[in-house]
């Protein structure tokens, strides 16, 4: 005997480089690699995805800025906001209509330039009073 113990023998033989280590480190790294491009392709998927709704929530706020906007202008003058605004990619319409009561009420809509998507609604009224409500119908052609 040499003085080694069988157990040390077995050992240097599995760590000395016998024939299947290197097999099995070929399959380890490829296992590794197969893990990493599809760790890769998930990741990109989910940056898309992120980009899409990134895009859309930065369109959304300005079509709610736009129609508060145009909800102001309603609020400071009812009878001359009618019509469409354009900013920024969007158009805001604005649809006025009053009562006898003296409630005139504005439907404003944004939606996009370019392929007329509804992207936000808004309704919104104020109260001007009987007499003025008179004079706006009358301007708008006798709408009841």
């Amino acid at each position: 005997m040499t003085g080694r113990s069988p157990i040390s023998r077995a050992a240097a033989g599995r760590f000395s480089g016998g024939k299947g280590s290197g097999v099995a480190l070929l399959v380890e790294a490829l296992v590794i690699l197969l893990f990493l491009v599809a760790s890769l392709g998930l990741l990109m998927q989910v940056l898309s995805r992120a980009s899409v709704q990134g895009e859309r929530a930065a369109e959304l706020a300005r079509a709610v800025e736009l129609a508060s906007n145009v909800a102001e202008r309603f609020a400071a003058d009812p009878a001359g906001t009618a019509g469409v605004t354009y900013e920024d990619g969007l158009s805001a319409t604005c649809e006025v209509a009053s009562d006898a009561d003296g409630l005139m009420r504005a439907h404003i809509v944004v939606t996009a330039e370019d392929d007329g998507a509804t992207v936000y609604t808004l309704d919104t009224a104020r109260y001007v009073g009987a007499s003025a409500a008179a004079a706006a119908n009358s301007a708008e052609g006798g709408d009841a």
